[in-house]
């Protein structure tokens, strides 16, 4: 039995129907102070960046975990889990790995859950994407 997961490569310029047929796109963004900056800041860089992927802003749906520190899984970071799960979202965008946890066994976590529930997901600040990672099914 062959497990490994392929994903549809994308092209730039593709046009907001095609990228919305293959993604279900969400921004995860936390900030454990609340700071209304930082979030702002998250919010501009994953707009920026998610284009070259193709994606429409008008698409995103955006998880934000505001006083939350990294230590736990906020709310929001449930939901969008949830929504993952459910087939709702299949592609999200992070800032930075340590949105989603401070720790290396949150991260070993979250990859896991990646793994197990093939969807893809990119962190800017270290230029990761999932689709390129061979331990989470990607190319």
């Amino acid at each position: 039995m062959n497990n490994e997961v392929k994903v549809s490569s994308y092209k730039r310029g593709t046009t907001k129907n095609q990228i919305s047929d293959e993604y279900k796109v969400a921004f995860y963004l936390r900030s454990a102070t609340g700071d209304s900056g930082d979030l702002q800041k998250q919010r501009r860089l994953l707009e920026q960046e998610s284009t070259s992927f193709g994606v429409n802003n008008a698409e995103i749906s955006i998880y934000t975990d505001a006083h939350q520190s990294g230590k736990h899984d906020g709310p929001e970071f449930l939901r969008l889990k949830k929504d993952i799960i459910e087939g709702r979202i299949n592609f999200v965008f992070i800032s930075r790995l340590n949105r989603v946890s401070r720790s290396l066994k949150g991260l070993s976590s979250f990859f896991e859950f990646a793994k197990k529930n093939r969807f893809r997901f990119v962190s800017i600040n270290e230029n990761m994407d999932s689709r390129c990672m061979s331990f989470l099914g990607g190319d």
